[in-house]
């Protein structure tokens, strides 16, 4: 049975990869047919002339977003031009004022706005070079191709109102310390962002081929940078997960994977849809990964160097608006802001729809992380679980951690993402990257083995074994033990979400010898231990109770509450950061361990009754019975099946 399991699920990873290598040739014979611009019309990009007053006939009303972002604009052009010329000091306002301010004159032709946007462009490029000091001996990183990209747009938006002057200064510019430079090291792959599949090789190239299209006119060997621009896009696209998700998280997954759709839409208007990335598999997929990683609350399940913010709203919009899916649409709309992508690519016109037809929880294979919900209501109960590989980019030592969020509060949570260090070893993954607690074990809801957390490298993964969604009875199970090296032969954590109201957490734990265990839980706002084993998690009106089946007696436990203060001069500050979490084990060292844990959140105006005990338990198996207001559940879990039944009484 495993043996053919293991046939088809190879078979089906080939079947995908070999679809993927069909499509990037489709791509290429697409470019090769397609005769790029060589007319001065502009805009081009992402609408043209032509286009322009039909596109942007939503904005003639008194929107509140396109208000806020224009008076966002005038306190810009209001004041005096800063210096911006020194490109460590401005490298992001810059940017970010001079793409505001050229997308305000698209709007509404007030040259106020186009004026002030040449001021700071001409401080742009005149910068030395464009390569984030941390960077260097890089001769391109992400800033000249961030700093590049800004100053395409720009001059595609301003086209009508710069001089010939102004456009041969950005013009040459960008060719000089951007895009003839990429097409040398990329042709060569002489820096090792050029055969990446992260974030770097997505954004460099992505932005190099929209700088491309934008002075298509005036680049002799345009085809060339464009084949670069899209075999780095198409690469890193073609690594995502087959269930749309990306490994480096969400935050990575908005910047990553949008700024190589940035291009797809692009090089998609430019061409009048005769080049058309639209149709690779990943990217039909991938706003899925968005949609179940938001929160109820408008987070987001955070792990790797991400962000608890949601995820990239324009992103969601504009694979909602291209693939007509109202249920990305929905998530778009809770989260749109006032910028320019925001505005630039939600399409109103396009009706939501509510997924209350949809599945509540989601396991995505590729990167072998799950989350579940009670509902599709904003004061649902989340679970995000996270296992998979350890040498991803921005990875954390995080494997069989979870996550909770109920009634629009975050209870069991993630440590946020830490300042970067690049001068103190925030990337050496060999060695410091893990003396910075956001990145290590310690600061994630899983377990630490003799006080060690788990392993970087290759070797040192886990995975998802089984995930059950059904409406009213969710569950996970994970398995980390080769995360821990030599120290434990199993791990395996076991979490259902019970009738959309409780949760239970088991731990399966056979250690190499006899071995300290500790259970890690890092909390929001406050806890107590309210009664020996009853842990309250207390934030604002909402309350998690996590009960401890064991351990639980206090005289065979260790518990202890830690804060713990880390103090480090990041790459562009100084700054201290907290690690806040609790660590419960057995008192004395153990070969083969249960931790067993119930979990009931609540409103404390709606406290519930509950009790919950260990009816049965042998090697291979264990039952709890659980009282929840005035229905009785037999959970029973099999170990050697690692399955979850549940019985209602």
């Amino acid at each position: 049975m495993l043996k053919s399991f293991a046939i088809v699920l190879l078979f089906s990873l080939f079947s995908f990869a070999h679809g993927f290598a069909i499509e990037k040739e489709i791509f290429f014979d697409q470019l090769q047919k397609w005769q790029p611009p060589e007319d001065k019309n502009h805009p081009r990009l992402y609408f043209d002339l032509k286009e322009a007053d039909n596109y942007f006939k939503q904005f003639q009303t008194n929107s509140p977003r396109i208000l806020t972002f224009l008076s966002e604009c005038d306190s810009i052009s209001n004041r005096p031009l800063p210096d911006y010329s020194r490109f460590n000091e401005s490298r992001y306002i810059a940017r970010s004022e001079s793409e505001k301010l050229a997308f305000a004159y698209v709007l509404t032709k007030n040259t106020t706005y186009a004026n002030y946007a040449k001021g700071i462009i001409q401080q742009m490029i005149h910068w030395d070079n464009w390569v984030y000091e941390e960077h260097k001996p890089l001769q391109i990183d992400l800033g000249v191709a961030g700093v590049g990209y800004i100053l395409a747009l720009c001059y595609d938006w301003l086209y009508p109102v710069l001089s010939k002057s102004e456009r041969r200064a950005i013009e040459q510019a960008i060719l000089k310390k951007a895009l003839l430079p990429f097409q040398k090291i990329y042709a060569s792959k002489a820096e090792r962002w050029a055969n990446a599949h992260h974030n770097w090789r997505s954004v460099i190239c992505g932005e190099m081929g929209v700088m491309a299209l934008a002075l298509a006119e005036n680049v002799s060997d345009v085809k060339a940078i464009l084949n670069h621009a899209m075999d780095g896009v198409v690469a890193v696209l073609s690594y995502g997960g087959i269930d749309g998700d990306w490994h480096e998280g969400v935050s990575y997954w908005g910047y990553g994977i949008g700024q190589a759709t940035m291009f797809a839409e692009a090089m998609y208007h430019v061409s009048k849809g005769s080049v058309n990335l639209y149709d690779l598999p990943f990217l039909k997929k991938t706003a899925n990964f968005g949609f179940y990683m938001r929160t109820p609350a408008g987070n987001c399940f955070n792990f790797s160097d991400c962000d608890i913010h949601p995820p990239c709203p324009w992103l969601m919009a504009l694979f909602a608006s291209h693939y007509q899916n109202p249920y990305w649409q929905w998530s778009a709309e809770k989260d749109l802001g006032h910028s320019i992508q925001d505005l630039l690519f939600f399409k109103a016109n396009l009706l939501s729809k509510k997924p209350n037809n949809l599945e509540l929880g989601k396991f995505f294979s590729g990167i072998q992380a799950a989350t579940m919900r009670s509902s599709w209501e904003n004061d649902a109960i989340f679970i995000g679980f996270k296992s998979g590989e350890t040498a991803v980019n921005h990875s954390h030592l995080d494997l069989n951690s979870f996550i909770i969020e109920a009634y629009g509060k975050p209870l069991l949570i993630d440590v946020n993402d830490w300042p970067y260090a690049h001068y103190l070893g925030f990337f050496d993954v060999q060695n410091q990257r893990w003396d910075f607690e956001s990145n290590h074990t310690i600061a994630h809801n899983t377990l630490l083995v003799d006080g060690q957390g788990q392993n970087y490298g290759d070797k040192f993964r886990g995975r998802i074994i089984n995930f059950v969604s059904t409406e009213n009875f969710q569950y996970v199970v994970g398995q980390a033990d080769s995360a821990y090296g030599n120290l434990l032969n199993s791990f395996h954590r076991y979490i259902a979400l019970i009738e959309n109201q409780f949760m239970v957490i088991v731990d399966d734990v056979c250690a190499t010898e006899p071995r300290k265990l500790e259970w890690l839980f890092h909390y929001c706002e406050e806890v107590e231990e309210a009664t020996t084993g009853l842990f309250k998690i207390s934030n604002a009106e909402v309350n998690l109770d996590l009960l401890f089946m064991r351990p639980t007696n206090a005289n065979n436990r260790i518990v202890r509450f830690e804060r713990h203060e880390t103090r480090y001069q990041a790459t562009r500050e100084t700054t201290t950061q907290w690690n806040n979490f609790i660590s419960i084990s057995p008192l004395h060292r153990q070969k083969n361990y249960r931790f067993i844990v119930v979990a009931f959140p609540y409103r404390l105006n709606e406290v519930p009754a509950y009790s919950a005990e260990i009816s049965s338990e042998s090697e291979a198996e264990c039952a709890l019975e659980i009282r929840y207001e005035k229905t009785k559940y037999n959970l029973s879990i099999n170990f050697a099946a690692s399955v979850i039944s549940i019985e209602k009484l």
